[in-house]
């Protein structure tokens, strides 16, 4: 059904998804009753009520070309000359640093053999960062265990831990 539809609403088939109403409930943090599978790489879409677009037999775009997409296209466009450092920021690369075509051949073949697409000093920065996160979790834990802080302050330890981790096998995988 459409959000927000009460009793007696007509129920969309099943797969089938407004998409300008999920966009929206997404948006305001209210999720819509069903979702696109993903890797669909085309989907029907139903008849807005509130805009009176789209259709049974419309189709969108894939899923890939989405505004998410573009803009993470945008942000880290290939030949911008751009690096990736400590996992989020964005360093300009020094061209003077860039290796012959035949080390970048050989470079490519090792992290495809190895499976891996960050490098040795990326994979050090991200092991770095994430063992003095862990290093700060453990600290404030104690700290909360000792001060006898309340159980919902204990269990927000949770997101700097995840985060630490997830820099440390990032960095131990090269992934």
């Amino acid at each position: 059904g459409v959000l927000g539809a009460g009793k007696g609403a007509n129920p969309r088939p099943k797969g089938e998804v407004d998409v300008d109403e999920h966009n929206a409930a997404m948006r305001t943090g209210f999720a819509a009753r069903t979702r696109p599978k993903v890797g669909q790489a085309k989907r029907r879409v139903a008849k807005s009520r509130a805009t009176g677009q789209g259709g049974p037999s419309e189709e969108k775009t894939d899923w890939k070309e989405t505004e998410f997409a573009t803009k993470f296209k945008e942000m880290f466009a290939p030949g911008s000359n751009k690096k990736i450092v400590y996992g989020v920021f964005q360093q300009d690369v020094d061209t003077n640093d860039v290796p012959e075509e035949e080390e970048r051949t050989r470079r490519i073949e090792k992290a495809t053999k190895e499976l891996t697409n960050i490098d040795q000093d990326e994979r050090g920065r991200r092991m770095k960062v994430g063992q003095v996160g862990l290093a700060s979790t453990v600290v404030l834990a104690a700290a909360l265990l000792v001060t006898g802080a309340p159980y919902y302050w204990r269990a927000a330890i949770y997101f700097p831990l995840s985060l630490s981790l997830g820099f440390i096998d990032s960095g131990r995988t090269g992934l």
